[in-house]
């Protein structure tokens, strides 16, 4: 009977809209709808036959009179606060009625009339809503009613109604922080980080009482900490009241039992870093002063949250908001004074990482590393962008060579502690290591090809190579650094020739200063191969697998002696004779470079430079009967003459001299 009343009075108030155009007939048809429908509550009540067992029809009967009545509670008063007051009536009606039921040992009706008490409570603070100018603080205000009932439900036996509390409860807060993160939500935004705020501690406080409190309620703290930050990002203390707002939630956690209090201001924190980085970058660039009072809460937050996180993710991830946040700073406060320095500061925060990694945790050492491996691609980002294409030079520290030597001193410092332990003891970091001397090698050669006029450049690289296959440097780079000799000799090689080249075909003039560097550079050539001759080729460590090819070539390169160092050095100072000298004395001065390779291969006991010798020195004398004999030049045809004569007598000499060193 009551089902079917609630069904006509329903389908009566959405077929017609008498009681709405007749104002006398709302209050007859609440009147009719309290009478009716407040009886047919009471009368579930009244049953005192009933069994205590539950019983589906009564529920049925008591929910579909009280869904009926609120909605005549609703629907017939014309002002908010009329059906606000309605709504508070019948909702202590719902409490006496579930007081009566717990007394009568009722558990199932009395449970039904608490959700129905939350309910009745929730819609009365709905119904204050055109009252209210801010519709955060109607949010806040539902949102405490939930926690309230949550915290009476969860008192009593586990059952439906702290399932229903709980989402509610999360639904509405969820709700107040998706809300709060419209910036123009309220008439004040401080007004809206306030109210943010007490919702905030109300779902911290209510972490600490429950007795049964779950994780969820930290989380949704933080996230109402991070919506209050919006709301004040504008105003320009977000980083502040973040740092006020989550170091109360770390000392909280810290003090009481709070399940995921702590958690969620470690995620609040993350989020209002992010923020914080978008804005600062976004409106950069800023006064010193006024970047670091906001930098400043960022970097004590990032700390606090370090100090906070015991372990774990937590604690790696304040690590990586402390290291971003120092790299943001030395952008923001220094980019202004010269682009050369942010990258010069990134370098100085990166070379102690290593250090640190030895002396720490394996998961904090693994962080660490890929901090320092963040803040040297975040120089080699900017490397082509700022720091080439600048001239500004102001002190020492302002130019680029003494920037580059620190970022060399990076990698090799990196390199250098690669092996230790607990480094060496990460499979990852072991497949890792050997990119270091590549990047140490690579870096290397790119300052020599920036920096450096062509004869120095030419020089440079023929120094590096015999420093690779030496004793300083197979301790500095270990047997694998010697692979790069051979290439890196080669880049010499080809350097002195297209620089003689170009002398030659712009008809300048060398100076005295780039004549001794010439000079010295082969001389530094030919003492590699000497050197290299008298070596024995050491085992390398193994490469990469992304290099393992051309690492293998490079040592079946450095086996084929002739081949890969001999040939190429003849050749390249053939070319440099070719391109420098004039064309008359080409024979007698290749013939001189024959004799030389032939007394260094007698030196060394090693045939096939002696072979390789005497090929060149067939060549010339071809060249000299078929290319010389037609010259016109008596005087200079006589001086190629008598001096590849002079050469071959010499040659002569030195095999009758040294006839044990030619077997």
């Amino acid at each position: 009977m009551s089902g079917a009343a609630a069904l006509h009075h329903w389908f009566w108030f959405l077929q017609t809209d008498l009681p709405f155009r007749n104002e006398s007939l709302r209050p007859v048809g609440l009147a009719a709808a309290v009478v009716v429908f407040g009886a047919g509550v009471l009368m579930v009540h009244g049953q005192r036959a009933r069994p205590g067992a539950f019983n589906v029809l009564a529920l049925l009967a008591l929910l579909t009179n009280w869904l009926a009545l609120a909605l005549a509670l609703l629907a017939y008063p014309t002002s908010p606060l009329g059906r606000s007051l309605g709504c508070a009536l019948a909702a202590l009606l719902a409490v006496g009625l579930a007081r009566h039921a717990g007394r009568n040992n009722e558990s199932w009706l009395q449970r039904a009339e608490q959700l129905i008490t939350q309910l009745l409570v929730i819609s009365s603070l709905f119904s204050l809503g055109p009252l209210l100018a801010n519709g955060l603080l109607l949010l806040l205000a539902v949102l405490v009613a939930s926690l309230v009932f949550l915290r009476i439900s969860s008192a009593g036996p586990d059952s439906w109604w702290p399932r229903i509390s709980w989402g509610l409860s999360l639904g509405f807060g969820v709700l107040l922080a998706l809300v709060g993160l419209i910036p123009a939500i309220g008439p004040s935004s401080s007004q809206n980080a306030i109210t943010l705020l007490l919702g905030a501690a109300a779902a911290a406080a209510a972490s600490v009482d429950l007795t049964r409190a779950r994780p969820s309620l930290g989380w949704l703290s933080g996230g109402l900490v991070v919506s209050a930050a919006v709301q004040t990002l504008a105003a320009g203390w977000m980083e502040w009241l973040a740092l006020a707002a989550l170091g109360a939630m770390v000392l909280l956690a810290r003090r009481v039992r709070a399940p995921g209090v702590l958690a969620g201001a470690q995620a609040a924190g993350v989020m209002v870093h992010g923020l914080a980085w978008l804005n600062l970058l976004l409106a950069a660039p800023w006064q010193a002063g006024t970047v670091s009072l906001r930098l400043l809460p960022l970097l004590l937050l990032a700390g606090l949250l370090m100090k906070a996180g015991a372990g774990g993710r937590a604690r790696q991830a304040a690590i990586v908001l402390l290291a971003v946040d120092l790299g943001l700073a030395t952008q923001l406060l220094l980019a202004p004074l010269s682009p050369l320095l942010p990258a010069t500061a990134w370098l100085l925060l990166a070379l102690p990482l290593a250090d640190l990694a030895t002396r720490t945790s394996a998961r904090t050492a693994r962080t660490l590393l890929l901090l320092g491996a963040g803040y040297l691609l975040a120089v080699l980002v900017v490397w082509p962008a700022w720091v080439l294409p600048s001239t500004a030079q102001l002190g020492l520290m302002l130019w680029r060579w003494p920037l580059e030597g620190l970022g060399l001193t990076v990698l090799l410092r990196w390199w250098r502690i690669s092996h230790q332990q607990p480094l060496n003891a990460y499979p990852g970091w072991r497949r890792l290591r050997p990119y270091l001397l590549d990047a140490v090698m690579l870096t290397l050669n790119l300052i020599l090809l920036w920096e450096l006029s062509p004869a120095a450049r030419t020089l440079a690289w023929a120094g590096l190579a015999l420093l690779l296959i030496n004793r300083c440097g197979n301790n500095l780079f270990e047997p694998r650094g010697r692979l790069y000799a051979l290439p890196i000799s080669w880049l010499g090689l080809l350097q002195l020739v297209l620089a003689l080249r170009d002398l030659r075909l712009d008809g300048g003039e060398w100076g005295a200063g780039n004549q001794l560097l010439i000079g010295l550079a082969v001389l530094l050539q030919i003492v590699f191969v000497v050197w290299q001759h008298r070596q024995t080729p050491r085992e390398a460590s193994d490469a990469p697998s992304a290099l393992a090819g051309p690492m293998a070539l490079l040592k079946r390169l450095e086996g084929q002696r002739l081949a890969a160092i001999d040939l190429p050095m003849l050749v390249g100072l053939a070319l440099a004779i070719y391109w420098r000298f004039d064309a008359g004395l080409l024979t007698l001065l290749w013939s001189a470079q024959a004799f030389l390779v032939f007394c260094l291969g007698a030196w060394l006991r090693n045939n096939p430079l002696r072979h390789l010798a005497l090929a060149g020195l067939g060549l010339c004398l071809l060249r000299l009967l078929v290319i010389d004999l037609a010259r016109a030049d008596l005087g200079l045809k006589g001086v190629v003459f008598v001096g590849v004569g002079l050469l071959l007598l010499a040659m002569n000499a030195l095999v009758n001299r040294f006839s044990d060193r030619f077997g």
